[in-house]
This record gives C-alpha cells, sequence and structure tokens, in this order.
C-alpha cells in the first residue's frame, strides 16, 4: 500500500535531478549548434595558415565531437528514459499506460510529418 496525502492523492514521485541537469546541457548543446550552423557567416576568406589552421582545426574537432554528436545523442536517449520512466511509475501503480503512450507516440508522429512538409533539412 502506498502513502497518501491528506486529500487521498498519493504523493508525486520525486524528479530526478541529474537527468534534469543532463536534459539541460543537451538542449545547450542542441542550442549552440543551430545557433553556429544558422547564425554564422560564411564569407569567401583566404585559407588559414600556421598557428591560426592549427586553431580552426582544433575548434572544428571539439565543436563536432563535444556538441554536434552528443547533444543530440544525449537529448535522444533521454527522451527515450523519460517515456520508460512514465510507463514504469503508471505500471508501478497498477495503470495501464500503453494507450496513452501510444496516443503521444502518434501526436509525436503527426508534428514529425507536419515539421517535413516546412522543413526539409533534417
Amino acid at each position: 500500500m502506498t502513502a497518501r496525502t491528506p486529500a487521498g492523492a498519493p504523493p508525486r514521485a520525486a524528479r530526478i535531478t541529474i537527468l534534469d541537469i543532463l536534459r539541460a546541457l543537451a538542449l545547450l548543446g542542441i542550442v549552440i549548434v543551430h545557433a553556429h550552423d544558422h547564425f554564422n557567416l560564411y564569407l569567401p576568406m583566404p585559407p588559414a595558415e600556421g598557428w591560426q589552421a592549427a586553431a580552426n582545426s582544433a575548434a572544428d574537432w571539439a565543436y563536432e565531437h563535444l556538441f554536434v554528436s552528443k547533444s543530440f545523442l544525449l537529448f535522444s536517449f533521454l527522451f527515450g528514459l523519460s517515456f520508460f520512466i512514465q510507463l514504469d511509475r503508471q505500471e508501478q501503480k497498477g495503470i495501464d499506460f500503453r494507450k496513452r503512450f501510444m496516443w503521444r507516440l502518434a501526436l509525436l508522429f503527426l508534428l514529425g510529418l507536419a515539421h517535413t512538409l516546412f522543413y526539409d533539412g533534417d
């Protein structure tokens, strides 16, 4: 039997703080990637030489390996983990959450489909 509040409702499950922190870091990385990709001026410039070429190469490597690959992967992983946590908590309460889960997935699919109608860059 679960503990109940005076109103008779079960207490809210505690948030998992580390997941919130990781989600914020993933979103920050996605914002950085989109800012770099969409607000960067691409002016014709002579190729860099010497230390500037090395600095450019190091910055490109850090951008690709620390932001582009990790932030989208981490955000996608946390998205799926959040769905699992929702399913698991409802299952522990004895509630069949599958219909709501499928409804949410259908809505996400429709949002993705509408997104492709207006933007085909993904």
